[in-house]
């Protein structure tokens, strides 16, 4: 396994889940069908196409077109930002859509969510559209004040730019590294990069956390007894390596030629040994078998071809340590983030090292 070559694609965004959907479904078509495949020129012409609808606006258009099917609206939303405005924090909007797409979307999240705010545009301190992330924390270009269609290096509250960079969007805002939660859905686009080219705060949208807390919370008792199970596992291990370390001294204390009248019962010491080692070795394969099966029991609990995202059996799979590493906290939901005073300090629980548990 080499997910490093060409032969594997990382599948870790949302947008990628439609790709391998059609991907799927043209491989499975054309094997049943007797087709021929060559299955590197299929996946490459199927993300070309995938790029190039989002390019010449196909897939917008069929958003924009049916909001209501596509488009999950969050009625908290006007509330959490209309909360921290009231306490003095100034908000922006930092996206890659265009300005006319962005402008539909927002109206249709926004546009009528609280009579004090007659337009979505109200809520926002500052509004950048078409950022091309994750270039716009890398790059240097300047901003399209779109009222006046004139470039800039310089962004002022109340209007609304496309393109731009970090370093001029910063010192325009007036604040810097903490001061600053980011807030995204794309773990590279979004939070990586913010995290790796700037210093600020990043929380990520992760809609899939609903689901996994449902299942933590409806297995909770399974949980345990995995765990519990894990905990048995080893002692028993235990158990089975000393065993085999005190067969290995009973018989080299039998290959003493003078052991003499002795002998009897080192040799009655090595089948109870012996002995040990198979009632070890039975329990530990029942424990196997059992955990196996819950296991498996909980990956189908979460996806049932996936499992949970975060996790890859017992390990931290390779999403869920780039959520760990990147983002400073993460959620299901921006709107989450009102059930919390608006100075509401987040910290992480205190970290514990092997030797503490």
């Amino acid at each position: 396994l080499r997910p490093g070559t060409r032969r594997y694609h990382w599948v870790d965004t949302l947008y990628g889940l439609s790709e391998v959907a059609v991907y799927a479904a043209v491989v499975d078509h054309m094997e049943t069908h007797g087709g021929s495949v060559d299955y590197g020129k299929l996946f490459t012409d199927i993300r070309d196409c995938a790029d190039l609808s989002h390019q010449d606006g196909s897939i917008l258009d069929a958003v924009l077109g049916d909001l209501r099917r596509y488009v999950e609206r969050d009625p908290e939303l006007g509330v959490l930002l209309h909360k921290l405005r009231s306490a003095g924090k100034r908000l922006f909007l930092l996206t890659n859509s265009g300005p006319e797409y962005s402008d539909a979307m927002m109206s249709y999240l926004l546009g009528d969510s609280l009579g004090e705010y007659p337009s979505w545009r109200n809520y926002f301190d500052y509004v950048v559209t078409a950022s091309k992330k994750p270039s716009f924390f890398m790059g240097n270009a300047p901003f399209t004040d779109l009222d006046s269609g004139e470039e800039t290096h310089e962004v002022e509250r109340g209007r609304m730019y496309m393109g731009g960079n970090f370093s001029d969007f910063q010192r325009s805002l007036g604040y810097t590294g903490d001061e600053v939660l980011y807030v995204g859905d794309h773990i590279y686009g979004d939070v990586l990069r913010a995290k790796k080219e700037s210093t600020w705060r990043t929380a990520m949208i992760i809609q899939e956390m609903d689901d996994e807390l449902r299942v933590h919370r409806e297995h909770a008792i399974s949980f345990e007894r995995a765990a519990s199970l894990q905990q048995t596992q080893g002692a028993v291990h235990d158990q089975l390596r000393e065993q085999q370390a005190r067969l290995k001294r009973v018989e080299r204390k039998l290959g003493d030629p003078d052991l003499g009248t002795e002998k009897a019962s080192w040799e009655a010491k090595r089948v109870l040994h012996r002995r040990s080692i198979d009632r070890l070795r039975s329990q530990l394969k029942e424990l196997d078998a059992e955990r196996l099966e819950l296991d498996d029991a909980l990956d189908q609990a979460f996806h049932p071809f996936w499992g949970s995202i975060f996790k890859a059996g017992g390990e931290v799979s390779s999403f869920g340590n780039q959520v760990e590493q990147y983002a400073c906290i993460y959620t299901s939901r921006a709107s989450n983030l009102a059930q919390y005073s608006p100075m509401h300090y987040f910290q992480s629980p205190r970290h514990r090292m092997p030797h503490e548990s």
